[in-house]
């Protein structure tokens, strides 16, 4: 997946994934300079959900 978020004060994304009806887990971590990521762990039969939150300088965080 992939995505674009131009801000010059973010320090890292967290990747969140839901397998079928389980609830949101921090999956992944990318630094700012990267706007892509692969889940190398999907498995057929199974619903992926993701959420990305930019967390920026000092630990704020941006959904």
């Amino acid at each position: 997946m992939s995505w674009q978020y131009n801000q010059p004060e973010v320090k890292q994304y967290r990747i969140y994934r839901a397998k079928n009806d389980t609830p949101f887990i921090l999956y992944a971590t990318t630094d700012a300079g990267s706007q892509q990521w692969t889940d190398n762990e999907v498995f057929s039969g199974n619903v992926y959900k993701y959420k990305i939150t930019a967390v920026m300088k000092g630990d704020r965080k941006q959904k």
